[in-house]
């Protein structure tokens, strides 16, 4: 699908050693489309008003919003080679409350509205993110960087699924730059640490332990002409 935003982001610098930033991105609806299918729905009994079993799959048409962002922060550098920084990050989650699926054929808009399965229920929570890191020039070539960020889950115990994974994450981030002559290498690495989540059974969410640890990395070349 197709979506439009727009995103404002200013900056000030108090002073050479103190900065401080703002950005905000409107929320945005993306629509999808697509087709589903189970071919179970041949061969189920009558649904009224559909009074004859339906084909296997169906087109299907849902809107998506994706939130409004809000993040603001601050930077501090007390000498030319070391820089810290925090930001916060505030995401209106609450906009994901339900999604709604409209299926194109009668029998799958029909079975699917019997069973709800036509909603997609979140309830989630607006949440704020916190991040510091700090940045040193080990010297003109070669600079080291070090960070972590706090992520609070926004699904609620009563819809926590495996299709939308949701929960408190502290990341430890790392990275580096090194530049020589026309040639830049840049790294990131970042470990994921997941709070184990016990869910209890309810009727819009999977039951059970729920946890994920992920680490991931990227190198990047450059060069300039």
């Amino acid at each position: 699908g197709t979506g439009f935003s727009a995103t404002l982001g200013l900056k000030y610098d108090f002073s050479e050693k103190f900065s401080a930033g703002a950005t905000v991105r409107l929320a945005s609806k993306v629509k999808m489309s697509g087709t589903a299918k189970n071919p179970l729905f041949t061969k189920l009994p009558n649904m009224p008003p559909v009074v004859v079993p339906g084909p296997g799959e169906s087109d299907f048409d849902r809107d998506i919003t994706w939130p409004l962002w809000i993040a603001g922060g601050i930077a501090y550098k007390p000498t030319d080679k070391l820089t810290f920084v925090l930001d916060a990050q505030y995401s209106q989650w609450s906009e994901l409350d339900e999604l709604s699926t409209l299926f194109n054929d009668a029998y799958w808009a029909a079975a699917m509205k019997q069973s709800d399965g036509d909603k997609f229920v979140l309830k989630w929570e607006d949440k704020i993110q916190i991040r510091t890191g700090a940045e040193y020039k080990f010297s003109d070539s070669f600079t080291g960087r070090l960070g972590y960020y706090y992520d609070p889950a926004p699904a609620p115990d009563e819809t926590v699924n495996i299709l939308f994974p949701s929960s408190t994450n502290h990341v430890i981030t790392g990275g580096f730059s090194y530049t020589s002559g026309k040639f830049l290498i840049e790294g990131g690495a970042e470990y994921l640490f997941g709070a184990e989540r016990d869910v209890e059974p309810a009727p819009h969410n999977m039951a059970g332990k729920h946890q994920m640890s992920i680490f991931s990395f990227s190198v990047g070349l450059g060069y300039s002409l």
